[in-house]
């Protein structure tokens, strides 16, 4: 979805729906016209891979506007106002939560989301939020996704260490293609070789 400078992208199949992030809270307008063009009134999961208010900007609107049935977000934390208004939008629709680790897989449709990163869920490990950005690879039949959030150098580096399968046709870059922090370095997109890369910004 264009968010502008942000992540939001929905993940389709059938009766089957994913969002990924939700852009700034003033992209709102966009998200909802894209969820209405697609026909999408809930979803099984919505994947906030970190707190950063670009990414989960809209994440208490979506909560109370539409029928979510998972969260899956880090347990990386964020002081800001619209994190905690996502938290108290959680709480009060009594949605699932869950924090995923690397391995767990998830269906959606006929597809596979699997958790590729971050591999470490110790707080103290990473120096950045953006470090324990979820990782996401999206199978689907013979062609695969994978997102990476605002992941860093860090936690890119410790994925391809653990021998996550990074590898995929076509991936969202990650930190909206930034070279900061090691992020979109030479190893990732050795170890990924997509065909196509999307920047988000």
């Amino acid at each position: 979805v264009d968010v502008g400078q942000g992540d939001c992208i929905i993940v389709t199949d059938g009766e089957n729906h994913a969002m990924i992030d939700t852009g700034m809270y003033t992209e709102y307008d966009a998200v909802q016209n894209a969820l209405m063009d697609l026909e999408v009134y809930d979803l099984d999961y919505l994947i906030l891979t970190h707190p950063d208010a670009d990414h989960i900007g809209n994440a208490a609107d979506i909560i109370d506007d539409y029928t979510v049935d998972v969260v899956l977000m880090p347990a990386a934390e964020n002081d800001s106002k619209t994190y905690r208004n996502t938290l108290e939008a959680i709480e009060d629709s009594e949605v699932i939560v869950e924090n995923p680790k690397l391995g767990d897989t998830y269906s959606l449709g006929d597809g596979t989301i699997q958790i590729v990163g971050p591999v470490s869920e110790n707080l103290g490990l990473y120096s950045d939020t953006n470090s324990y950005s979820i990782c996401a690879k999206f199978v689907y039949k013979d062609t695969s996704y994978l997102f990476m959030g605002d992941a860093t150098g860090e936690c890119t580096d410790d994925m391809i260490a653990a021998g996550a399968d990074l590898s995929a046709d076509v991936i969202k870059a990650a930190h909206h293609g930034s070279a900061n922090d090691g992020c979109n370095s030479n190893e990732l997109y050795d170890t990924v070789r997509p065909q196509s890369v999307v920047i988000s910004c």
